[in-house]
């Protein structure tokens, strides 16, 4: 299941992911949706990407949100969700509400495919191995097998192995990955949490369960704060 919210009428201001997070928790928990299915380390997969322009003072004004889950549970939540549901005001000072928005179904592959190229609605945050996934990330995209960085955060969600491959082509990756700095969270010292991030073409191929799933779920870390949520090219 994957759903648009249309915000041009009424762009928001967001300078966190973790705000738009929350926001979406308490539209789901409105439809049904259990917290321990949402949110910490038994959660099922979902991703959310945020369109709009960003501001040289670290906000965002976002004219669009794309919610994607290939889990059956948060996906009837999805199909309850109403716009003026996705809000909440922020300790850190956001304050989001989508009432008056528009709620489309979102793009899907076609059934069976198993090539895919996409583009990202959210950048990718990749975590190095064995380092903590709250301090440490890639700096740099060409500095880590990105193909079983992605396979290994699919397994874990999708909690089996995956026949899938992630590829771009070497002009991509030598002038066509972007890098940006996204704000995260706020810490309760104050200090604002910021992750480098990317947003490349990619390629994905496997069996056609699995890339449907990779597309739905996410790639990368902390796709359910944000991150990682592919779009089909328009």
């Amino acid at each position: 299941m994957r759903i648009f919210i249309d915000l041009h009428k009424k762009p928001q201001r967001v300078r966190y992911c973790d705000s738009m997070n929350a926001a979406i928790v308490a539209a789901l928990d409105k439809a049904g949706i259990a917290s321990k299915d949402m949110v910490g380390p038994e959660a099922q997969p979902w991703t959310f990407g945020m369109s709009g322009v960003a501001q040289a003072d670290g906000f965002s004004n976002i004219t669009g949100l794309t919610i994607s889950t290939p889990s059956e549970m948060i996906a009837r939540g999805l199909m309850q969700i109403r716009p003026e549901w996705i809000r909440v005001h922020s300790s850190n000072g956001d304050v989001i509400d989508c009432s008056g928005a528009r709620r489309h179904l979102g793009r899907l592959p076609a059934e069976g495919v198993s090539e895919l190229a996409v583009f990202f609605a959210s950048p990718i945050l990749i975590k190095p191995l064995g380092k903590d996934p709250e301090t440490e990330w890639i700096e740099e995209f060409g500095s880590v097998d990105f193909d079983a960085a992605f396979r290994r955060g699919l397994e874990r969600r999708a909690g089996r192995e995956m026949d899938i491959r992630f590829s771009a082509d070497p002009l991509t990756l030598a002038v066509g990955v972007t890098r940006r700095l996204v704000h995260l969270r706020k810490a309760a010292n104050g200090r604002k949490v910021i992750v480098p991030a990317f947003s490349l073409p990619l390629t994905m191929r496997g069996h056609p369960e699995d890339v449907r799933f990779a597309y739905m779920a996410g790639l990368g870390a902390k796709t359910r704060a944000g991150f990682g949520c592919p779009i089909l090219p328009q």
